[in-house]
């Protein structure tokens, strides 16, 4: 089972102290846990590429799921604040979020949690808010609050169910003015990793091949698009991450002819680290209040 975690420490220790000492034995109550009885999941899955609208008042959160690679784009709204393009992925496992708006705040950690199919992957949160819950109290204008209740909260923001075949990261470059390689990561069953490699004129795709670790692919023809040829016997290797070395893409003997320039494109195509530890269990939910609306 693969699960890709994309998170950080949530930094707001004195918010927690200061809920505490309202609640149980200087400990911010776990709205989440302690209201288990009443919380409301965070709805059916919903397809990947869905767009999601999910309120934790007094912040509104818009969650864009791409539809082919796994990333998540986060915009947070509180009051007249905005705090925007949070993307969340494989390369970036450290995604933070702090917004503020007269007296209200909310800080904390963000997610990505991937399973392999037929398993429901989630963007899973943890954070703490103070302030009002009226979004309308949280202004410039509106009375800063010397004080106010915190509250910790935890759980799925979203659940969607994960594609057949989910790309943990896609790199795209250019290898000359208009021949570029795409590179998508494909987590298998089990852990391993393949690899679909594309190469583009412009738009189009020209070739495209399966790379795994069991040995190398290796081009048996030139690739023909108009003045542009990609060279026969041109090799390509992977070597998967592990926690002392990043994963690789190789490519060797890689020519590409255009008129009358010649380009050696051979080298390090891609590379990509290895996945992050697994995340908390998915199986609290965020307080009553927040139950999901506006997916579109």
């Amino acid at each position: 089972m693969f699960h890709l975690v994309l998170g950080v420490m949530l930094s707001a220790a004195a918010a927690v102290g200061a809920a505490g000492a309202a609640g149980a034995a200087g400990a911010a109550p776990d709205i989440a846990i302690a209201r288990c009885a009443t919380c409301v999941p965070p709805g059916p899955p919903v397809d990947a590429g869905a767009r999601v609208r999910r309120d934790i008042l007094p912040a509104v959160f818009e969650i864009v799921l791409d539809p082919a690679v796994a990333r998540a784009t986060v915009t947070v709204f509180l009051g007249e604040a905005t705090m925007n393009g949070i993307m969340i992925d494989y390369r970036n496992p450290v995604a933070p979020f702090s917004v503020g708006a007269g007296g209200c705040s909310m800080t904390g950690t963000m997610m990505l949690r991937l399973n392999d199919t037929p398993n429901v992957s989630a963007l899973y949160i943890d954070g703490v808010v103070s302030g009002s819950p009226d979004p309308a109290k949280c202004t410039a204008t509106a009375r800063r609050a010397a004080s106010g209740p915190t509250r910790a909260f935890r759980g799925d923001l979203v659940q969607w169910r994960t594609p057949v075949a989910i790309a943990v990261l896609r790199d795209r470059h250019l290898l000359t003015a208009s021949v570029a390689v795409e590179v998508d990561v494909i987590q298998q069953t089990g852990g391993d990793q393949a690899i679909i490699l594309s190469l583009f004129n412009g738009a189009q795709r020209i070739w495209s091949t399966p790379v795994t670790s069991a040995g190398a692919v290796t081009l048996t023809q030139d690739v023909a698009m108009g003045e542009i040829v990609v060279r026969k016997g041109a090799r390509f290797t992977i070597t998967l991450p592990s926690a002392l070395s990043q994963g690789q893409l190789i490519a060797q003997d890689l020519t590409i002819v255009t008129g009358t320039t010649i380009v050696d494109a051979s080298g390090v195509l891609s590379s990509w680290p290895v996945a992050p530890a697994p995340a908390p269990p998915g199986n609290r939910s965020v307080p009553p209040a927040t139950a999901p609306s506006g997916v579109q």
